[in-house]
């Protein structure tokens, strides 16, 4: 999930996705946040990694978005952003 100070919907995506799944492990990719998201992913047990998009920067966003699957090994993998 591509996060910004998300940490108020984080654990309800968590939570969601928990259920729906039997075998779910999850990786934020969190943008600079300032509040409390990358600690509630490491205390739900994700992974956290870091991107910073210089502002506004599509392109930066898009390429994260449609690649960081193919660096997972996984029978499923969902790229979403934190509040989709």
């Amino acid at each position: 999930m591509l996060t910004y100070n998300d940490e108020i919907i984080l654990p309800l995506m968590i939570r969601y996705y928990k259920a729906s799944f039997s075998n779910f492990s999850f990786t934020i990719i969190d943008n600079n946040s300032s509040d409390h998201t990358r600690t509630i992913a490491r205390q739900l047990g994700g992974r956290v990694e870091i991107y910073d998009s210089d502002g506004v920067e599509d392109a930066k966003y898009v390429t994260i978005k449609n690649h960081i699957w193919k660096e997972r090994r996984a029978d499923w993998v969902i790229v979403s952003d934190s509040d989709e």
